[in-house]
C-alpha cells in the first residue's frame, strides 16, 4: 500500500476502501465513522473521521459492522 500524502508515525493508513458513513476498525475494535469517502492509502484522521471513543471497547463473538467480520 502506498500512501497517498505525507502521515505522521503513528498515524492511521487506510488498507481498504472505506465509505462515509461506514466504522473505521483498528485493531479489531471500531474507533469511529468516516465522514467522507477514504480511499486504500490515504490518511485516516480526525479531518475524515469522526470519534466513537470509548474508554474500553470488549469484542464480541461473531460481531459485524456492515459487511465486515471483525474476529477473522
Amino acid at each position: 500500500i502506498a500512501a497517498r500524502q505525507s502521515i505522521a508515525f503513528g498515524h492511521k493508513i487506510a488498507i481498504a476502501p472505506i465509505r462515509a458513513g461506514q466504522k473505521v476498525i483498528k485493531c479489531g475494535c471500531p474507533i469511529g465513522t468516516a465522514t467522507a469517502d477514504i480511499a486504500i492509502g490515504e490518511h485516516v484522521h480526525l479531518h475524515n473521521l469522526t470519534s466513537d471513543y470509548l474508554p474500553t471497547y470488549t469484542l464480541q463473538p461473531g460481531q459485524k459492522f456492515g459487511d465486515l467480520d471483525i474476529n477473522t
